[in-house]
């Protein structure tokens, strides 16, 4: 259970680490943006051309004044001083594109401070973005390692919980086997305990039977002794015989209930000595289920 925590602990930094590099890669798109559209190397090319014209329209401006002034030698007319003024003018333009130009510099010297702090930050970002992403590729490899071992032990617990499901299966259907063939003798051997009682019971009967035709024999013996001596000795060797046959039956009959019932007593105990052992086993395997359903919970 501590495992998989950790390895979802694990993911949820990995997803964290993974969205802080979409920021820094936006954050160094952008910045790599802003840098070409704010770079003054444009902007100061266009004012050093137009400073450029302006000084090649002055220094055009003066290389007239100088050949009017060596050409022509009177005072000044209307014309000269249209012409004064336009080179006024163009020195004034001038100066104004001179404070322009300079106020331009010093705005591309500061662009040019912010553009080296950006990428100072830009760098660092990148070798933070280098190093998160050295941690997030090792720590990667430590979850797709925990990963594969959770898998492992995961593979191993359904061979392990596979065996433990079959050899549960084959001790019940055992088990249960036993425990019909447990009742079916247990029937069997009421049905032979009761035909051997109702035997017993009709030997009995006979023995009882002829005890009293022997009792009648012998009343009757003394009033017809004389008549018939020797039908009363055969009918007294014939009921002695029978009786003998009937008492051998009858421990014959004892002797097979005996057996039986000792027979019965060793299977029962064998059959009690297999359940509780059966029993305390399936009860050790119910304990090895549960403590591998808390294991796994």
């Amino acid at each position: 259970m501590q495992q998989f925590r950790m390895n979802i602990i694990i993911i949820i930094i990995i997803i964290q680490l993974l969205q802080y590099k979409k920021k820094c890669q936006d954050l160094e798109d952008t910045l790599r943006g802003s840098e070409i559209k704010s770079s003054p190397s444009f902007k100061v090319k266009q004012y050093k051309q137009k400073c450029e014209d302006l000084e090649h329209s002055h220094r055009q401006s003066l290389k007239n004044e100088e050949l009017l002034s060596d050409t022509y030698i009177k005072p000044l007319d209307t014309a000269n001083l249209t012409q004064v003024g336009e080179l006024n003018l163009a020195s004034l333009d001038l100066q104004t594109a001179l404070i322009r130009l300079e106020e331009e510099q010093q705005r591309s010297s500061g662009l040019a401070h912010v553009n080296a702090m950006l990428r100072e930050q830009l760098d660092q970002a990148t070798s933070a973005n280098q190093s998160l992403t050295s941690d997030i590729q090792k720590l990667t490899t430590d979850w797709q390692m925990a990963r594969e071992d959770l898998d492992h032990k995961e593979q191993e617990w359904r061979e392990e919980e596979k065996s433990f499901n079959q050899f549960y299966n084959e001790e019940h259907n055992r088990l249960h086997n036993l425990w019909k063939s447990v009742v079916t003798f247990r029937r069997e051997f009421n049905d032979l305990k009761s035909a051997t009682e109702r035997d017993l019971h009709n030997v009995r009967s006979d023995i009882n039977r002829t005890a009293r035709g022997m009792y009648s024999a012998a009343l009757n013996y003394s009033s017809n002794a004389r008549h018939v001596d020797t039908q009363t000795l055969v009918a007294l060797d014939k009921e002695k015989t029978e009786r003998t046959t009937l008492e051998n039956q009858l421990k014959e009959k004892i002797r097979d209930n005996v057996q039986l019932q000792a027979r019965y007593d060793t299977l029962t105990t064998e059959l009690n000595t297999k359940i509780n052992d059966l029993t305390l086993l399936n009860d050790k395997l119910h304990q090895q289920v549960e403590e591998k359903d808390r294991l796994f919970k």
